[in-house]
């Protein structure tokens, strides 16, 4: 199951309101905007939705109108918390209602009997926290795996002196952080064929090197080991560890890693990406996104990265692209679902990606 649509909103009727419209989102997806238009935003939208419903967060504020997909349904859910209560909750199946709540008051539907049942669940936590039955209830199952499986990551926090350590290092499927990632490459080392991988994935985007290992610190404040990333790149006689590597080597290897771990573990998940490509220069920041569509393109894997590199919109086809745009307190986002006629006209101009962000189609100089 993957995101399909988003709209969200916050403090309507306040000097503080901020609403997202129309987000469309394939499986995979590059969302480009100006400094301060809400990218980052969109990428805690998603996130603290998948927070919650995992139960990794309490209940924040906010108004979720949330589309997924897979195969053979569509699931809609409605969520609304207003001062860490639960004032609406509504999840539709092909348009049909499973799930009304409107602070107390709940009718949801049973799959055993077939019938409307009304509950009155405590209004500070989610139906689907108290009412979870795999039989009876298996519609919330979609939602929950998707929560679960659900890896979002922000790579402008990563520092190669920032040395990360996993509260659980035996936990290596998924961390929060991408500078964990050498916990991850440890178990990689006893696999040729991962490093491998890492190795190829790295010399596409321009970082060749030689090998790549861990090696182990010691602290005496904390009850586990720390590890560093290791690598001897192909022009240098020495190993070197993250301490000594430029920010953008260190965040390429990172995020490189994780996706070697996602491809290899082959779950169905979303992963977001917030600021892909800082740090790195022009080239190579263009390869990273050509790197991450190739590898994910034919995985379980939903991609969402965002960027303020407007040059990136020329590495991936136009379906891809979300143009994020705001006006006031509203982001508006133009994409080819919603804005079919307005790309498919564009690809015949002869201008190219860029062009269409810098609003040369849509009359918006920004």
């Amino acid at each position: 199951m993957i995101i399909s649509k988003l709209s969200y909103y916050e403090n309507r009727k306040k000097n503080n309101f901020w609403e997202i419209k129309d987000l469309c989102f394939n499986k995979i997806n590059l969302v480009i905007g100006l400094n301060s238009t809400g990218k980052t935003r969109l990428v805690r939208v998603i996130s603290a939705f998948a927070k919650i419903i995992s139960r990794k967060s309490k209940l924040l504020n906010g108004n979720w109108d949330l589309e997924f997909k897979d195969d053979r349904h569509i699931y809609n859910y409605i969520l609304s918390i207003e001062k860490g209560k639960v004032k609406r909750e509504e999840i539709t199946i092909d348009g049909i209602k499973k799930l009304l709540r409107t602070g107390t008051e709940c009718s949801i539907y049973s799959e055993i009997d077939n019938e409307t049942h009304i509950i009155n669940p405590p209004n500070n936590t989610l139906v689907l926290h108290v009412r979870r039955d795999t039989k009876e209830y298996s519609f919330f199952e979609n939602f929950i795996k998707w929560s679960e499986n659900f890896n979002g990551y922000n790579f402008t926090n990563v520092k190669p002196n920032n040395i990360s350590v996993p509260i659980d290092p035996n936990q290596t499927e998924f961390f929060d952080d991408l500078g964990a990632t050498p916990y991850i490459l440890k178990k990689m080392l006893l696999n040729k064929e991962d490093i491998d991988q890492i190795k190829e994935y790295l010399s596409l985007i321009d970082y060749p090197i030689d090998s790549i290992n861990v090696k182990s610190i010691m602290q005496s404040n904390l009850s586990t080991e720390v590890l560093l990333t290791t690598i001897k790149e192909k022009d240098l006689n020495c190993e070197i560890d993250q301490t000594q590597m430029s920010q953008g080597m260190f965040r390429a290897i990172a995020l490189v890693i994780i996706i070697q771990q996602l491809i290899k573990l082959d779950k169905s998940c979303t992963i977001i990406i917030d600021d892909i490509g800082e740090g790195l220069d022009y080239q190579r920041s263009k390869k990273i996104i050509k790197l991450l569509v190739s590898k994910i393109k034919n995985t379980n894997i939903q991609l969402i990265v965002t960027s303020n590199h407007r040059f990136m919109i020329n590495s991936v086809d136009l379906k891809y692209l979300n143009i994020l745009d705001r006006i006031g307190q509203t982001v508006k986002s133009y994409n080819y679902k919603n804005s079919k006629k307005l790309f498919d006209d564009f690809r015949y101009t002869g201008l190219n990606n860029f062009d269409l962000f810098t609003g040369k189609m849509y009359g918006n100089g920004n």
